[in-house]
Protein backbone atom coordinates (compact mmCIF):
# COMPACT_ATOMS: atom_id res chain seq x y z
CA UNK A 1 0.00 0.00 0.00
CA UNK A 2 2.89 2.00 0.72
CA UNK A 3 4.04 1.75 -2.80
CA UNK A 4 0.57 3.19 -4.43
CA UNK A 5 0.73 6.12 -2.05
CA UNK A 6 4.00 6.50 -3.16
CA UNK A 7 3.31 5.88 -6.72
CA UNK A 8 -0.01 8.38 -6.58
CA UNK A 9 2.46 11.04 -4.94
CA UNK A 10 4.51 11.05 -7.56
CA UNK A 11 1.83 11.06 -10.23
CA UNK A 12 0.35 13.64 -8.42
CA UNK A 13 3.40 16.25 -8.19
CA UNK A 14 4.33 15.26 -12.05
CA UNK A 15 0.73 16.23 -12.82
CA UNK A 16 1.00 19.26 -10.43
CA UNK A 17 4.21 20.52 -11.93
CA UNK A 18 2.90 20.12 -15.68
CA UNK A 19 -0.41 21.30 -14.82
CA UNK A 20 1.78 24.10 -13.06
CA UNK A 21 4.16 24.54 -16.08
CA UNK A 22 1.06 24.77 -18.08
CA UNK A 23 -0.63 27.35 -16.79
CA UNK A 24 2.22 29.43 -16.17
CA UNK A 25 3.30 29.24 -19.93
CA UNK A 26 -0.43 30.35 -20.91
CA UNK A 27 -0.63 32.89 -18.54
CA UNK A 28 3.08 34.40 -19.64
CA UNK A 29 2.32 33.81 -23.25
CA UNK A 30 -1.27 34.64 -24.15
CA UNK A 31 -2.77 36.00 -21.29
CA UNK A 32 0.22 38.46 -20.09
CA UNK A 33 0.53 40.04 -23.60
CA UNK A 34 -3.21 40.94 -24.28
CA UNK A 35 -3.40 42.43 -20.16
CA UNK A 36 -0.48 44.66 -21.11
CA UNK A 37 -1.73 45.37 -24.67
CA UNK A 38 -5.24 46.30 -23.06
CA UNK A 39 -3.32 48.19 -20.35
CA UNK A 40 -1.88 50.29 -22.79
CA UNK A 41 -4.71 50.71 -25.27
CA UNK A 42 -6.70 51.91 -22.10
CA UNK A 43 -3.95 54.41 -21.18
CA UNK A 44 -4.17 56.24 -24.87
CA UNK A 45 -7.74 56.37 -24.57
CA UNK A 46 -7.30 57.90 -21.25
CA UNK A 47 -4.82 60.10 -22.91
CA UNK A 48 -7.29 60.54 -26.04
CA UNK A 49 -9.98 61.57 -24.09
CA UNK A 50 -8.35 64.12 -22.01
CA UNK A 51 -6.45 65.83 -25.01
CA UNK A 52 -10.37 66.15 -26.68
CA UNK A 53 -11.91 67.37 -23.29
CA UNK A 54 -8.94 69.83 -23.51
CA UNK A 55 -9.26 70.69 -27.23
CA UNK A 56 -13.02 70.68 -27.15
CA UNK A 57 -13.18 73.51 -23.79
CA UNK A 58 -10.89 75.46 -25.83
CA UNK A 59 -12.93 75.42 -29.07
CA UNK A 60 -15.96 76.38 -26.42
CA UNK A 61 -13.96 79.09 -25.29
CA UNK A 62 -12.47 80.18 -28.40
CA UNK A 63 -15.96 80.52 -30.32
CA UNK A 64 -17.19 82.49 -27.22
CA UNK A 65 -14.36 84.89 -27.75
CA UNK A 66 -14.95 85.12 -31.04
CA UNK A 67 -18.81 85.44 -31.00
CA UNK A 68 -18.69 88.54 -28.36
CA UNK A 69 -16.10 90.40 -30.61
CA UNK A 70 -18.00 89.63 -33.66
CA UNK A 71 -21.17 91.45 -31.44
CA UNK A 72 -18.67 94.04 -29.91
CA UNK A 73 -17.69 95.14 -33.52
CA UNK A 74 -20.64 94.18 -35.76
CA UNK A 75 -20.73 97.10 -37.56
CA UNK A 76 -17.42 96.89 -38.70
CA UNK A 77 -17.50 93.43 -39.36
CA UNK A 78 -20.91 94.61 -41.14
CA UNK A 79 -19.04 97.04 -43.28
CA UNK A 80 -15.95 94.69 -44.59
CA UNK A 81 -18.64 91.94 -45.77
CA UNK A 82 -20.58 94.72 -47.60
CA UNK A 83 -21.29 93.56 -50.96
CA UNK A 84 -24.39 95.40 -52.20
CA UNK A 85 -24.46 96.19 -56.46
CA UNK A 86 -22.97 99.03 -57.11
CA UNK A 87 -25.38 100.96 -58.18
CA UNK A 88 -27.14 100.71 -55.00
CA UNK A 89 -23.57 101.41 -53.26
CA UNK A 90 -23.87 104.72 -55.37
CA UNK A 91 -27.28 105.66 -54.33
CA UNK A 92 -26.75 104.93 -50.72
CA UNK A 93 -23.83 107.27 -51.24
CA UNK A 94 -25.77 109.99 -53.04
CA UNK A 95 -28.20 110.05 -50.17
CA UNK A 96 -25.48 110.67 -47.99
CA UNK A 97 -24.26 113.52 -49.49
CA UNK A 98 -27.42 115.25 -50.58
CA UNK A 99 -27.04 116.30 -47.11
CA UNK A 100 -24.19 118.35 -47.53
CA UNK A 101 -23.87 119.34 -51.12
CA UNK A 102 -25.50 121.24 -53.35
CA UNK A 103 -26.11 120.64 -57.17
CA UNK A 104 -23.71 117.80 -56.97
CA UNK A 105 -22.46 115.30 -59.51
CA UNK A 106 -21.41 112.11 -58.90
CA UNK A 107 -18.92 110.51 -61.30
CA UNK A 108 -17.63 107.17 -61.57
CA UNK A 109 -13.78 107.63 -61.77
CA UNK A 110 -12.52 103.97 -61.44
CA UNK A 111 -13.07 100.96 -60.21
CA UNK A 112 -10.55 97.80 -59.54
CA UNK A 113 -10.76 94.33 -57.79
CA UNK A 114 -7.80 93.33 -56.07
CA UNK A 115 -7.36 90.52 -53.34
CA UNK A 116 -11.25 89.89 -53.33
CA UNK A 117 -11.91 93.77 -52.50
CA UNK A 118 -13.46 96.19 -54.84
CA UNK A 119 -12.23 99.69 -55.03
CA UNK A 120 -14.11 102.02 -56.43
CA UNK A 121 -13.04 105.62 -56.80
CA UNK A 122 -16.06 108.10 -57.10
CA UNK A 123 -15.70 111.74 -58.12
CA UNK A 124 -18.35 114.12 -56.55
CA UNK A 125 -18.30 117.77 -57.66
CA UNK A 126 -21.10 120.85 -55.78
CA UNK A 127 -21.38 123.59 -53.74
CA UNK A 128 -20.92 123.12 -50.27
CA UNK A 129 -22.55 126.32 -48.01
CA UNK A 130 -19.33 126.28 -45.73
CA UNK A 131 -16.29 124.62 -44.43
CA UNK A 132 -18.44 123.30 -40.91
CA UNK A 133 -20.36 121.11 -43.85
CA UNK A 134 -17.58 119.65 -45.29
CA UNK A 135 -15.76 119.27 -42.48
CA UNK A 136 -19.06 117.56 -41.16
CA UNK A 137 -19.51 115.51 -43.92
CA UNK A 138 -15.73 114.23 -43.80
CA UNK A 139 -16.27 113.41 -39.95
CA UNK A 140 -19.39 111.00 -40.37
CA UNK A 141 -18.53 109.03 -43.66
CA UNK A 142 -17.68 106.53 -40.68
CA UNK A 143 -21.21 106.61 -40.23
CA UNK A 144 -21.73 104.87 -43.86
CA UNK A 145 -22.64 100.73 -43.91
CA UNK A 146 -19.79 100.38 -46.22
CA UNK A 147 -15.82 101.46 -46.33
CA UNK A 148 -15.11 104.87 -47.61
CA UNK A 149 -12.00 106.26 -47.83
CA UNK A 150 -11.42 110.24 -48.76
CA UNK A 151 -8.22 110.86 -51.23
CA UNK A 152 -6.56 114.00 -51.54
CA UNK A 153 -6.19 116.14 -52.71
CA UNK A 154 -9.60 117.94 -51.64
CA UNK A 155 -10.57 121.10 -54.32
CA UNK A 156 -12.25 123.75 -52.78
CA UNK A 157 -12.54 127.27 -54.52
CA UNK A 158 -14.97 130.64 -53.58
CA UNK A 159 -17.36 130.89 -56.50
CA UNK A 160 -17.91 134.55 -55.26
CA UNK A 161 -17.08 136.79 -52.35
CA UNK A 162 -19.52 135.27 -49.09
CA UNK A 163 -20.97 132.41 -51.67
CA UNK A 164 -21.19 128.99 -51.34
CA UNK A 165 -17.98 126.80 -51.82
CA UNK A 166 -16.92 124.64 -55.28
CA UNK A 167 -15.79 121.59 -54.32
CA UNK A 168 -14.51 118.59 -55.67
CA UNK A 169 -13.91 115.96 -53.59
CA UNK A 170 -12.77 111.93 -54.27
CA UNK A 171 -14.11 108.99 -52.41
CA UNK A 172 -12.75 105.62 -52.53
CA UNK A 173 -15.29 102.71 -51.64
CA UNK A 174 -13.87 99.58 -50.48
CA UNK A 175 -15.76 96.47 -51.07
CA UNK A 176 -16.02 93.12 -50.22
CA UNK A 177 -15.90 90.65 -52.96
CA UNK A 178 -14.90 87.42 -51.13
CA UNK A 179 -17.38 84.46 -51.79
CA UNK A 180 -16.87 82.01 -49.19
CA UNK A 181 -15.96 78.52 -50.16
CA UNK A 182 -18.76 75.94 -50.25
CA UNK A 183 -17.90 73.79 -47.78
CA UNK A 184 -17.40 77.24 -45.57
CA UNK A 185 -21.54 77.47 -46.13
CA UNK A 186 -22.21 73.87 -46.23
CA UNK A 187 -21.34 73.99 -42.59
CA UNK A 188 -22.48 77.41 -41.91
CA UNK A 189 -19.64 78.87 -41.18
CA UNK A 190 -19.63 81.82 -42.40
CA UNK A 191 -20.38 85.54 -41.08
CA UNK A 192 -23.36 86.79 -40.99
CA UNK A 193 -24.30 90.59 -41.66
Amino acid sequence: MSDYKTEYITKNATFFVVFITIVATTITQLLLPQIHAYKLQLSKNKHSQLIFNQTAADLTKLSSQTNSYIAQNKFIFDKLYYNKPLQQTQEELQRYLEQYFLNMKITLETSVSHDELLYTNFRITGLISSNTKLQEMMENLNQLPFVVKLEVPLSIEHEKPKSDLKASVVLQLIQSSYKPHSLVVEQNLHYKP
